[in-house]
């Protein structure tokens, strides 16, 4: 898990189905990574952007670890996956671009969140990229982290070079909105005019807009 503040100590199942599912989860991003190698390797030529909400468990190191000590704390984590182009024509962007673009949609999360470097000292981290990676506070408590996917991962699970991941507590936000999926699905009209010529586009535009009904955009 990466919220530097809260490191918890992992928790063993009493009857596990295996040895590699023999544990609770410490975070959600490996889930993400088998996910995302799963879905890159039938198709290489899409990006691949794959999110989670869910649970991760742990003892926190200043208690005793008994079963009533066991942590559940909500976490958002996310899985970017750019595709590589062919090396013969030009990148469409560079790494600072596509970090920073993945940046975004954490700060469409939390708006005021800060951004700082951090030093990785532990192999709790070892998910990281060593130079590229960001810790994320906000409202002066250190919330996640969002970084490129180590470069020994990346090829652990046959991942492209441009590949990202943040896992952050999720956010308490009534800023936050949803609305339901219509019932309904879209119908698209491509709609030809012919009028004289003296007749302006915005008369037509301003026509439509005073009789458009709630179901037509």
């Amino acid at each position: 898990e990466f919220t530097s503040k809260q490191k918890l100590k992992t928790i063993d199942m009493d009857n596990p189905l295996s040895l590699e599912h023999s544990y609770m989860r410490r975070s959600l991003i490996p889930g993400l990574i088998q996910a995302a190698s799963r879905n890159y390797s039938y198709e290489k030529n899409k990006d691949i952007k794959l999110f989670e909400l869910g649970k991760i468990y742990g003892y926190s190191k200043d208690k005793v670890s008994t079963r009533d000590d066991c942590l559940e704390i909500n976490k958002i984590a996310a899985i970017l996956v750019k595709n590589e182009r062919n090396w013969l024509n030009k990148k469409e962007s560079s790494l600072a671009e596509n970090f920073y673009s993945f940046k975004s949609v954490l700060d469409n999360l939390y708006k005021d969140a800060i951004f700082a470097s951090f030093e990785i000292t532990n192999q709790e981290t070892h998910l990281i990229h060593p130079g590229i990676s960001a810790k994320v506070s906000y409202q002066g408590k250190d919330i996640g982290i969002i970084a490129k996917l180590h470069p020994d991962i990346q090829k652990e699970w046959d991942l492209p070079d441009e590949s990202y991941i943040l896992e952050l507590e999720f956010p308490r936000s009534n800023s936050v909105k949803f609305k339901p999926i219509s019932n309904t699905p879209a119908i698209l009209r491509d709609i030809t005019v012919d009028s004289k010529l003296g007749l302006e586009s915005y008369q037509l535009i301003n026509l439509i807009k005073k009789n458009t009904p709630s179901t037509l955009k």
